[in-house]
Order: structure tokens, then sequence, then C-alpha cells
């Protein structure tokens, strides 16, 4: 294979990526989830901006904000698994104290 074979089977592919891309956000409503969608497979924000026909700075800013909210959010359910320790339901205490309360008593 030469050269410009190579170069016409990567064009190719390039396209049926794209349209394959875009055929998976397609029903997709919010451009947000739109370009999460095609982070998450792998474009990158040039790519993504092209596909949605935007620029790849409002791709970035998207990104840079949705993953602020996932660190916020994240950092919120840790300090209240923090804050509150594991939960355990009034069932599981009363089934530990039985079990404790039978090896006490042999």
């Amino acid at each position: 294979m030469d050269e410009k074979q190579f170069k016409e089977i990567t064009s190719r592919m390039d396209l049926i990526v794209r349209l394959l891309a875009l055929n998976i956000v397609k029903d997709l409503k919010v451009q947000k989830d739109k370009i999460i969608a095609l982070s998450s497979f792998g474009f990158g924000p040039s790519e993504i901006a092209k596909l949605l026909g935007t620029t790849p700075h409002t791709v970035s800013v998207t990104l840079s904000e949705m993953k602020k909210r996932a660190q916020k959010e994240e950092g919120q359910v840790v300090k209240t698994t923090q804050d509150t320790g594991p939960s355990v339901t009034a069932e599981q205490k009363a089934t530990e104290n039985k079990k404790t309360e039978e090896v006490k008593n042999g």
C-alpha cells in the first residue's frame, strides 16, 4: 500500500468515526451532554467543536465547568460520609446486638 492509498483509507475511517459519533449524540438535546459524551469517547475539544459546529474554546470551557462540578459534588459526598460515618440500619444494629448476646451467653 502506498502513501496515497493509506491517506485515502485514513480519511474514510475518520469520516466513519465522525458519523458514528454524531449518531451516538443525535438524541441528546443539551449541547453539554453531547460534549461530555464525545469527550468520554476520546474526542478532543477541537474535534468536538468541528462535530458540533462550535468553537474549541466553548468545548474546553464546558468540559472545565463539568469537571469542577464533578469534583465539588465528589467532595460533598466524601464530606457527608466522613461526617456521618457508615450508615447502619436499626435492623442491622439489632442483629448485631443479638449475636453479641448469644456469644456472651454461650
